[in-house]
C-alpha cells in the first residue's frame, strides 16, 4: 500500500515537491541573511548614527559599514498601521523592490527603511522611484 501511494506521487514525495518550490519562491523573493540586519545592535547603532531621507512614503536611515555588501532592515511602526496582516504585506512590498534594485546598490551600508501607511496605497512601481530616488540622494547608487 505504501508502495503504491509512493508511484502515484502522493505522501512524502508529493510533499517533498512542495517543499522545493517553497524553498525556491523564498530564494527568488527574499533578501539572503547576510543582507539582512536583525541584531537589535545593529538596529540602534544605524538609528543613531545614519544619515536620514526622506520620502512620501518611507524614510530611510543611511550608515556606512565595513562590509562589502549592503545590509537592509524594515519597521513599519504600529502607530502607522495597527493591523499585522497590513504591516507585513509593507514589508514584503519594499524586500521586492530592494530584490530587484540590490545588483546596483554600492555595498559598505546599512540602510533601514521606516515604511508610512501611505505605501500600502501605491503600487510597487512608485516605490521602486522613490526607493531610487533616495539611493541617489544618498550617493549609493
Amino acid at each position: 500500500m505504501k508502495e503504491k501511494r509512493q508511484k502515484e506521487g502522493e505522501g512524502f514525495f508529493k510533499e517533498e515537491g512542495v517543499r522545493g518550490e517553497i524553498r525556491f519562491l523564498l530564494k527568488f523573493f527574499m533578501l539572503s541573511k547576510k543582507q539582512r540586519i536583525k541584531k537589535k545592535k545593529d538596529f540602534e547603532e544605524v538609528f543613531k548614527k545614519g544619515n536620514f531621507f526622506s520620502s512620501n512614503f518611507f524614510g530611510a536611515k543611511i550608515k556606512e559599514n565595513n562590509l562589502s555588501f549592503p545590509r537592509f532592515g524594515f519597521v513599519f511602526p504600529v502607530k502607522q498601521e495597527k493591523r499585522a496582516v497590513k504591516r507585513n504585506k509593507g514589508k514584503r512590498m519594499f524586500r521586492e523592490v530592494l530584490k530587484k534594485e540590490s545588483p546596483s546598490i554600492k555595498g559598505g551600508f546599512d540602510i533601514i527603511f521606516i515604511i508610512k501607511k501611505e505605501s500600502l496605497k501605491v503600487k510597487s512601481k512608485d516605490i521602486e522611484k522613490e526607493v531610487k530616488n533616495i539611493l541617489e540622494k544618498a550617493k549609493i547608487i
